[in-house]
């Protein structure tokens, strides 16, 4: 299952980009909607140390970190629905930030 999600991003306020809540993620690709832009990234939006940056006309994919398991039956955990996966900031202006987030549907 795939799911498209935007978020408005500007050059002050660190925005968090989040699972939507109908999905559990394994990946998650994002991009600025115009690629003309850059787009910065932390995953605390208090501490710079951890900022880094899409730059314009690029995709960031990232998977998650955590690891189940071990040898080959270990599998990556994925983002948790509504989990955040980290902040993004424009680098000039406002711009639309499009995350698609791959993984399994949410079954309650």
């Amino acid at each position: 299952m795939q799911v498209t999600k935007r978020f408005t991003v500007d050059a002050t306020t660190w925005t968090a980009i989040t699972v939507p809540a109908t999905i559990n993620a394994n990946a998650v690709g994002i991009r600025e909607s115009t690629g003309l832009v850059r787009v910065k990234t932390r995953t605390s939006d208090t501490d710079s140390t951890t900022e880094d940056e899409i730059p314009a006309g690029m995709v960031d994919v990232i998977s998650p970190g955590s690891v189940q398991g071990s040898g080959a039956e270990s599998v990556r955990a994925p983002f948790p629905a509504s989990s955040r996966v980290y902040y993004a900031q424009s680098a000039s202006g406002t711009v639309t930030v499009v995350a698609r987030f791959a993984g399994r549907e949410v079954v309650n």
